[in-house]
């Protein structure tokens, strides 16, 4: 699973936590994840959480978006 072994370390185990480093994401939209992950940016108009500037762009992790906002989203509902 991408969010266990890649997201974890800044964010919460549990995605609807703050983590100690990034804050909780539960529910972010594949839009989103996009913009942080591949770039290290934010969507036009979006208000980020947390000021901190902290995570790097993840290009490797391309592919598994749309799996990762799955995951997100499917915890949004629990």
């Amino acid at each position: 699973m991408v969010y266990q072994s890649h997201c974890t370390s800044c964010h919460h185990s549990q995605p609807d936590r703050n983590g100690s480093l990034g804050p909780a994401v539960v529910g972010s939209s594949q839009e989103l994840l996009r913009a942080r992950i591949l770039e290290g940016t934010y969507p036009e108009g979006y208000a980020p959480k947390r000021k901190t500037k902290i995570m790097v762009p993840l290009p490797s992790l391309k592919e598994e978006i749309e799996s990762l906002a799955l995951y997100l989203n499917q915890a949004k509902e629990k």
